[in-house]
């Protein structure tokens, strides 16, 4: 029976703005936890927090954070010359600090800032991935703008 990697943990915030400092492992996020946007969207950010396994540190880990829409395809916004998908990629690997114990997870940041997006109204949702695992955060556009 082939052996299976631990799995990596993390989660998905929206937010207004944010900024990784992967230095630290610190994530600085501004208006966090927002579900409702206007169109067209003020510009944001979708913040990762990732755990990995003590037993995946020093792998190169790739990361996939793309916007769909409801029915689960990626969006798409034209642009000049032909239509741009909406998505950012990178890789992530983690060292293991010196005086870490054995077995701790590992704690890794990631932002991706998003400028403004000219987005019909309707629910889409923020998906990412790492390395193969998956999570995902949806939230709704509306036909107005929202009061500050």
């Amino acid at each position: 029976m082939p052996l299976t990697k631990p799995r990596i943990e993390f989660k998905i915030i929206l937010c207004d703005a944010a900024q990784a400092d992967s230095a630290s492992g610190k994530l600085h996020m501004l208006g966090a936890g927002w579900t409702m946007i206007g169109t067209p969207t003020s510009p944001h950010a979708v913040a990762l927090m990732v755990q990995v396994p003590w037993d995946r540190a020093n792998e190169k880990l790739p990361v996939l954070i793309e916007l769909l829409d409801s029915d689960g395809r990626s969006v798409e916004i034209p642009g000049e010359g032909e239509a741009q998908l909406i998505r950012g990629e990178a890789v992530l690997e983690v060292g293991r600090p010196p005086g870490v114990s054995h077995g701790s997870p590992l704690s890794a940041v990631f932002a991706l800032n998003v400028a403004p997006l000219p987005l019909p109204p309707g629910r889409y949702e923020w998906r990412a991935s790492v390395a193969g695992d998956t999570a995902a955060e949806s939230f709704q556009v509306i036909g107005h703008q929202l009061a500050p």
